[in-house]
């Protein structure tokens, strides 16, 4: 399991600094599960490394700012193409957004994207970008040549936090979306 996800505030760049394979996959504020679908040729499975309570680190706590800003939930998940690893995600919800939303507890091996874009409710307020560092997820090796994006989501007033950390799967692979198909 990934130990230390987060990193300090100053190592989140602006999306000038995304180039190459992951800017198109990154810089957008679409969703990117279903066009991972599209674009990768091998069946696309989540599996869930880890969800349970669990304390904010002061990177979350600091965008989610609140009274409960130390303590809320945390969904670690890895989505593969085949044996490809591709993404490692982990989602960070404060308490009351807990409260507003319980059904974030139950999401099991169903992707986040699938539930938000079902909702009308939901603005995604920040989005930053980072190199991946080396992070491991279980055996395999995440960040190698990767990017990482942090976004803040909101959800009916209640804050959320998202890094998506993309491995080197994503070289190579255009994004193919549902305009694309049209």
């Amino acid at each position: 399991m990934l130990t230390q996800a987060t990193r300090d505030n100053s190592q989140w760049q602006a999306t000038a600094a995304v180039t190459g394979d992951f800017a198109d996959w990154l810089v957008s504020e679409r969703l990117m599960t279903p066009d991972i679908r599209r674009s990768f040729e091998a069946p696309v499975r989540i599996e869930v490394l880890a969800e349970g309570a669990a304390a904010l680190p002061d990177e979350v706590a600091a965008l989610v700012a609140g009274n409960d800003a130390a303590a809320g939930w945390l969904r670690e998940i890895v989505m593969y193409s085949g044996d490809t690893l591709l993404v490692h995600a982990l989602c960070y919800a404060p308490e009351r957004t807990l409260a507003a939303h319980p059904w974030l507890m139950d999401l099991g091996a169903n992707p986040l994207g699938g539930q938000l874009a079902q909702r009308n409710d939901v603005a995604r307020v920040a989005q930053h970008y980072s190199r991946s560092d080396t992070l491991t997820a279980g055996d395999a090796r995440v960040g190698a040549g990767g990017w990482s994006r942090r976004s803040l989501f909101d959800i009916g007033g209640a804050p959320i936090v998202l890094f998506e950390h993309l491995s080197a799967g994503f070289v190579g692979v255009p994004r193919q979306t549902e305009d694309d198909a049209s």
